[in-house]
């Protein structure tokens, strides 16, 4: 027998039977591999535990309340890809969700996720227009660049 009570942190939250559902749907009903899931969880749980700590009921979220946390809760400390990640596991359990009745339908729907770019895109956005001439950047052979400038 043990004395230990539980740590306040691994108590369920009023939506674990929600997140648990959904997370049994994604392996049984469309086959995700056990790591997928664990991620998704890892992904939701803290959004579903925010939401009782606001004394949000799933039934109430709206667009406004997703953008409370994304721009609260985890403005400047998450990277765009983090932020991709996490709305696409929220759009995922939205979408489970609504069709279950928890929660309006389109919410899934109304999240955005922030434009992810890639090395080369995060460079040429940034460079001045005097590199942006640079076939390089452009991904553009010599002979070709040649062929697009103007005759002289």
């Amino acid at each position: 027998m043990s004395n230990s009570t539980p740590v306040e942190q691994d108590e369920p939250s009023s939506h674990n039977h929600h997140l648990q559902a959904f997370l049994v749907s994604l392996k049984q009903e469309r086959g995700f591999a056990d790591a997928t899931i664990v991620n998704r969880e890892r992904s939701l749980k803290p959004f579903l535990d925010w939401l009782v700590a606001e004394g949000v009921p799933l039934s109430t979220v709206s667009p406004v309340v997703i953008t409370k946390y994304f721009t609260g809760t985890v403005a400047g400390r998450w990277k765009r890809t983090t932020v991709s990640f996490h709305v696409q596991s929220l759009r995922s359990f939205f979408r489970y969700a609504s069709s279950r009745g928890w929660c309006a339908a389109g919410i899934a729907e109304s999240i955005d996720a922030p434009q992810v770019y890639t090395q080369r895109q995060r460079h040429v956005a940034s460079s001045d227009q005097k590199s942006l001439r640079d076939p390089a950047l452009l991904g553009l052979r010599p002979a070709r660049w040649r062929s697009l400038l103007p005759a002289s």
